[in-house]
């Protein structure tokens, strides 16, 4: 896991979706795209920038999944979800929001988004040694 690769399998098998990766560190969005150089994903799209001023990115309404590597506060999360939102109800479409490593804060933060329906969780902890009960992603749906 890291640097994109869920994404990258999650792309090739639904070409259809568009997909979104947002990563603060410059040095781990190159690695992520020399992964990605060996697997055409045009619907696969990866930008550098702060969470907290991910505005922008949703001004269109292109983007159907995105992807959370618990990579930030509450606080920032809270923000980036308002946006979210408000990207959604200019552009209503089929939206779902993965979180992998979710903390507990996280969880019971997200529960309580009325806009945010519980659609799925996927356990991840046979990819890692040990038992961290925070190997897992949760999806949620837009509506």
């Amino acid at each position: 896991m890291g640097k994109g690769r869920f994404m990258m399998d999650l792309a090739a098998a639904h070409p259809d979706i568009n997909y979104l990766g947002i990563e603060r560190y410059s040095s781990v969005l190159l690695r992520a795209l020399q992964i990605m150089e060996k697997n055409l994903l045009p619907n696969l799209f990866f930008i550098c920038m702060d969470a907290a001023d991910v505005a922008e990115v949703f001004d269109h309404g292109e983007v159907d999944r995105i992807y959370f590597f618990n990579p930030f506060s509450i606080e920032i999360l809270k923000k980036v979800l308002a946006r979210v939102l408000e990207s959604y109800y200019e552009n209503p479409r089929e939206l779902f929001l993965f979180f992998y490593y979710p903390s507990d804060e996280y969880i019971s933060y997200l529960m309580t988004v009325d806009e945010l329906i519980f659609s799925d969780e996927i356990d991840c902890r046979d990819l890692f040694p040990g038992e961290n009960k925070r190997e897992w992603i949760v999806v949620f749906e837009v509506g």
